[in-house]
């Protein structure tokens, strides 16, 4: 696998200011305190019901049990609203000791100095060799700054197609290869109730998480053959042809293919998975590896076998493309713990087995992998190892949080309000450009 220092995750930036770094003696079990040692983690796997949720409650009453005078408190957070759960506590002085934080995060804090640099012996490694040892080339580089590393991940993903077969099926249309196909099996997969109200569409679009819009449109104008950005993050493509042929396809499929209904997504965030598990959709471009557990225990009247996971359709030329992100754990320099938070990042990072198996979240590591559970878990070897591995990542914008908001915006007008593609581009790009890296 390949994976470009300039990585980057879902999500949005976030400005604090730096923490003092303050140590702790430590046993096992956090001795050396006149009482019990606590630790925070802001964490948006503990944000919503199910495996993710499940696993995290497991791993800390592990840890509490291993470290009897240690107690963790688990802050969860939304998906989407981590960096300005994270700024509102740094600003009153009580910086989460552990902090799972997206890649695209990573640029701000690195430019605000409030991360701690990794505590290699706590998490197991004698140094940064034997640590870069255990994963994929590269992994750990979207974690680095001027030669020091931040954090160890807890996923590297991309998001693919998750494609509804029954749906399809009966409607009699084959699994669409290209979105030409998709356009096609549009009124084929449209179904209304007595009322005039949709049950049913084609595919379901993302609307009210620009991370996800992001990563979803900038694999659309890869597979044309451009991106959404520079990889440096200091120009903005939005205006050239292959983000605009990339929008347009998405326009079409609402208005001229009647294959996504936008306006029938919820207002949560990640409503369109919400949709899609519902039944109300044929595929869904926003979800990984990790939605398998989700569909198996909250969705099971769609999950697999009804439920097949495959890479997006293709562009007319059969060139088809993902974006790849990840999301790793990090200490900010205010932590009261540090030592604490390290040991307990390490408890995470050991259980890269059970992250996989129970959520389909893969961390990057050789062992996960390769394992013979890999090989067992369904789509991993024909569909999401293949796919990260020609994966192309998302520039490392510092200002990610506005910029992700501006294309958001263009993305939800050009499918809610039918705004004029050309335009809306030139417009989000004219607020972009100030924005971009130097």
């Amino acid at each position: 696998m390949k994976f470009s220092t300039k990585a980057v995750a879902g999500g949005v930036a976030v400005l604090v200011a730096a923490g003092t770094l303050a140590g702790c003696s430590q046993g096992s079990s956090g001795s050396g305190n006149s009482g019990p040692a606590t630790i925070t983690y802001l964490s948006h796997l503990a944000a919503t019901a199910g495996p993710g949720k499940d696993l995290e409650n497991k791993l800390v009453a592990d840890f509490e049990k291993a470290n009897p005078n240690v107690k963790v408190n688990v802050i969860p957070v939304d998906s989407g609203s981590e960096s300005q759960k994270f700024q509102t506590l740094a600003s009153a002085g009580s910086p989460p000791d552990v902090y799972l934080v997206s890649n695209d995060q990573m640029p701000q804090l690195f430019s605000k100095h409030v991360l701690a640099p990794i505590d290699y012996k706590s998490v197991g490694a004698s140094d940064i060799a034997a640590l870069k040892s255990k994963y994929l080339n590269g992994v750990l580089e979207g974690y680095s700054d001027s030669g020091s590393y931040y954090g160890i991940p807890s996923e590297v993903s991309n998001y693919g197609a998750w494609l509804n077969t029954k749906a399809y099926q009966d409607a009699g249309v084959a699994a669409p290869k290209t979105w030409s196909d998709v356009c096609a099996a549009g009124p084929k997969l449209l179904k209304k109730d007595s009322s005039g109200k949709v049950t049913q569409q084609a595919v379901v679009l993302p609307t009210n998480l620009p991370a996800s819009q992001v990563f979803f449109i900038d694999a659309l104008a890869h597979e044309n053959g451009g991106s959404l950005f520079s990889a440096d993050g200091k120009t903005s493509n939005l205006t050239s042809s292959a983000v605009e042929k990339a929008f347009q396809t998405v326009q079409d499929l609402v208005y001229k293919c009647q294959a996504s209904v936008p306006s029938i997504n919820g207002a949560a965030v990640g409503a369109d998975r919400q949709t899609y598990g519902a039944g109300l959709g044929g595929m869904l471009f926003t979800a990984g590896s990790w939605y398998l557990g989700s569909l198996q225990k909250q969705y099971p009247n769609v999950a697999p076998p009804v439920s097949i996971a495959t890479e997006y359709p293709a562009s007319d030329d059969g060139k088809t493309a993902s974006t790849a992100y990840g999301y790793a754990w990090v200490v900010p320099k205010g932590s009261k713990n540090p030592q604490l938070a390290w040991k307990f990042i390490h408890t995470l990072q050991s259980a890269g087995l059970d992250y996989f198996n129970q959520i389909g979240i893969f961390d990057g590591t050789k062992s996960v992998a390769d394992s013979s559970d890999a090989a067992k878990v369904p789509y991993w070897t024909t569909t999401w190892k293949p796919s990260l591995e020609k994966a192309s990542y998302a520039a490392a914008l510092l200002n990610a949080s506005q910029i992700y908001d501006i294309v958001g915006n263009a993305f939800t007008s050009v499918i809610l309000k039918q705004a004029d593609v050309h335009s809306t581009l030139q417009s989000a790009d004219a607020q972009i450009k100030p924005l971009l890296n130097k």
